[in-house]
């Protein structure tokens, strides 16, 4: 699932100029929380995620990036250091964009620079729309909020409705809820029990999709904002 469908074939153009690619290992870093953020970065193959690690050394994952996206830290008037720490979850190849390089480009390139402004305002409804799960509707509904997530990116059609392809761990799941694994248990037996999903061969299988909606009082967002 892009997150860089707001690109014209221009834009990705002028961002393919830019990029220095460079391979990436599974378990590896690409940066940690507190460096210096001086890149973007496109992953043209593999997988990355976000982590937040909390005073208390309680781990969130905060996004979970595929082939197609673009992701990196903001500038903001404090800091230009990196807020979370980014590891790579599947091997691959990623695009590193320097940001200097960048914002000459879009001084001299209109289109460039609105569609990047289009691209940030999509970032921005996503990260914002995460949030707003976690803080209105409690664990379960923000369970449920991030099992459709995980059904829009990583979701394929099976003979019971949609499963997730990816095998997620409890862990997994709390760290995406801020949620112990034991409470996890708690709220996947409940779903299993209400018959809105079951597990298969470690896979979680989504039968039914609009119970899940009513719990986290899904606002209907389109798959490009409602993803991991």
């Amino acid at each position: 699932m892009k997150n860089t469908f707001c690109f014209s074939s221009h834009s990705m153009n002028r961002l393919h100029e830019f990029m220095h690619i460079q391979k990436m290992v599974a378990g590896s870093f690409i940066f940690h929380e507190g460096d210096p953020a001086g890149h973007y970065y496109y992953i043209v193959s593999g997988s990355v995620r976000l982590h937040k690690q909390s005073d208390q050394g309680k781990q969130l994952m905060i996004d979970w990036y595929m082939p197609g996206d673009l992701f990196g830290q903001f500038e903001d008037f404090d800091s230009n250091a990196h807020v979370y720490s980014g590891e790579v979850h599947e091997s691959g190849v990623i695009g590193m964009l320097p940001k200097k390089e960048l914002e000459e480009a879009m001084v001299h390139d209109p289109l460039f620079a609105m569609d990047w402004l289009r691209w940030m305002s999509v970032v921005h409804r996503i990260t914002q729309s995460k949030f707003r799960d976690l803080m209105l509707y409690g664990k379960p509904g923000a369970l449920c909020s991030v099992l459709i997530r995980l059904a829009n990116t990583h979701g394929a059609e099976h003979k019971k409705g949609t499963i997730i392809t990816d095998r997620i761990t409890h862990n997994q799941l709390g760290e995406m809820i801020g949620a112990t694994r034991e409470s996890v248990n708690r709220m996947l037996s409940d779903l299993k029990n209400a018959n809105a999903i079951e597990i298969e061969d470690g896979c979680i299988i989504i039968k039914d999709l609009a119970f899940l909606k009513d719990l986290c009082q899904c606002e209907e967002c389109s798959k490009q904002i409602c993803r991991m």
